[in-house]
């Protein structure tokens, strides 16, 4: 049984995992997007049933690991003030927002106080390579929809403490040669879907960004723990 489930579950990736390579988006640390042709459509279409059913186990698996950290959090928050749910939500977003403002600029010292020096330089070199090749990458409109806390890690060494949450909304994005403004990836007028996951850390008693995943799945999702040491 268990050996079924897990082939069911890899034929249902693996098609996932076709249509994020046909649909991916540029923003912080993605690539960027593409138009959709027909033979694209025709794939879409064949692969809808797949991506249903993968929709479904995904939100099976992240509404029980979002209960739990839910629950976690709860009773962390009674007796340490950095656990507020609704804090470590607003910090989520307000981080998000920096990020893709400093993306946008390619000037990731904007953001240098919300994110670790690892997630920094991994930025930075994307951005430098986007300023030697003279590219931007435009990021508008952007709405932040949902922000789920699904993974939660406390631990006697605060430094230690962790929280991974998925963020979920709309944005224009698209890339533009900087010389002449022409759009050479994406479109200008076209909103997308993003959903990413944002894993913080606990730095100095204050939440930074420390790693990014643009392409959300079932794994990510049941790799999220909520557990505790105390």
């Amino acid at each position: 049984m268990r050996v079924k489930h897990s082939v069911i579950l890899k034929s249902i990736l693996l098609a996932c995992f076709t249509i994020v390579c046909l649909f991916c988006f540029a923003r912080a640390g993605g690539s960027s997007s593409t138009g959709m042709g027909f033979w694209k459509i025709l794939i879409f279409i064949f692969l809808l049933p797949f991506i249903l059913i993968y929709a479904a186990i995904r939100s099976f698996y992240l509404s029980n690991r979002k209960n739990k950290a839910n629950r976690l959090i709860e009773k962390l928050a009674q007796n340490d003030g950095a656990w507020a749910q609704r804090d470590m939500t607003a910090k989520a977003e307000e981080t998000f927002l920096i990020v893709q403002k400093a993306w946008v600029e390619r000037n990731l010292d904007i953001a240098k106080d919300h994110i670790t020096p690892r997630l920094y330089t991994k930025y930075k070199f994307q951005t430098d390579d986007m300023t030697a090749r003279g590219v931007k990458n435009i990021l508008q409109d952007i709405k932040v929809e949902k922000i789920d806390i699904f993974s939660v890690g406390d631990y006697k060494d605060d430094a230690r403490d962790t929280f991974s949450a998925r963020i979920s909304g709309t944005m224009l994005d698209y890339e533009v040669d900087e010389a002449t403004g022409a759009v050479i990836k994406g479109d200008r007028d076209k909103t997308h879907y993003f959903e990413d996951i944002w894993v913080f850390i606990r730095q100095q008693n204050a939440w930074v960004a420390d790693d990014v995943d643009n392409d959300v799945t079932i794994e990510d999702i049941r790799k999220g723990q909520a557990s505790s040491e105390g």
